[in-house]
């Protein structure tokens, strides 16, 4: 019986002590971290906090809203389904992460590494983009609406939302978005400004263009045609 109950206390020490935590933008623990499946994570890597090393790490279906991660190294990890909702993701390197269906609202991704990450179905609603790096990122089906992208790097990126009218309810000065896949777009009412459609893209069957504001923007290689009035070519 002693030895059973030994067993018992022994085993639940060690689930407590392999639970991982995560450090929100105020300074506060969440231990353990919780899944949005409801329970634990069952995670029991490095903690969550600003530049700690996440790479290949299995966070999927993880719940780290506010959670500061600026610096964080994350690069190849399994962020499917989590929520980080208003999360502090400065700098913080996610190449080659995998965010489907991933909740960013409202999340500060200034100056994030997401080079091939794959964002398809995200929700990116509000977040900051500014600086950051979305070379060859799958963009299919994300939600951008409201996002602030000044300079950002698109250069790569694939199939960016079909809903790319909102893309820029903050103009998108100096915004590189070089080689992306546009077709079927909607730019009904985009705010456009200084955006820089760099190197070929394909923009078949696009729609809107004659409503979007686009002073300043240059679009290379696009049918001369389709040119909107303030476009540069």
């Amino acid at each position: 019986m002693h030895r059973i109950t030994l067993s018992i206390i022994l085993l639940f020490s060690a689930t407590a002590v392999d639970a991982a935590s995560y450090q929100k933008t105020d300074g506060t623990i969440v231990d353990p971290i919780q899944s949005v499946e409801g329970g634990d994570l069952p995670y029991s890597g490095n903690n969550l906090e600003p530049d700690t090393d996440l790479i290949w790490e299995d966070l999927s279906n993880a719940v780290l809203n506010h959670a500061d991660l600026s610096g964080a190294s994350m690069g190849v990890a399994d962020l499917s389904y989590s929520e980080m909702e208003s999360a502090n993701l400065k700098n913080a390197n996610l190449g080659g992460a995998t965010l489907y269906n991933a909740n960013l609202s409202n999340a500060d991704l200034t100056g994030a590494y997401l080079h091939n990450a794959d964002l398809e179905g995200a929700n990116l609603g509000n977040a900051v983009l500014n600086q950051a790096v979305l070379e060859g990122a799958r963009l299919e089906d994300a939600d951008l609406n409201h996002a602030k992208l000044e300079d950002a790097i698109f250069t790569g990126a694939i199939s960016p939302p079909r809903t790319s009218s909102q893309l820029a309810l903050t103009p998108l000065e100096e915004t590189i978005i070089g080689g992306a896949q546009l077709d079927e777009a909607n730019f009904v009412g985009a705010d456009l400004s200084g955006a820089v459609f760099d190197h070929e893209n394909d923009a078949y069957d696009a729609t809107g263009w004659e409503t979007a504001t686009w002073t300043g923007a240059s679009f290379h290689y696009l049918n001369p045609a389709l040119f909107p009035t303030g476009m540069i070519h």
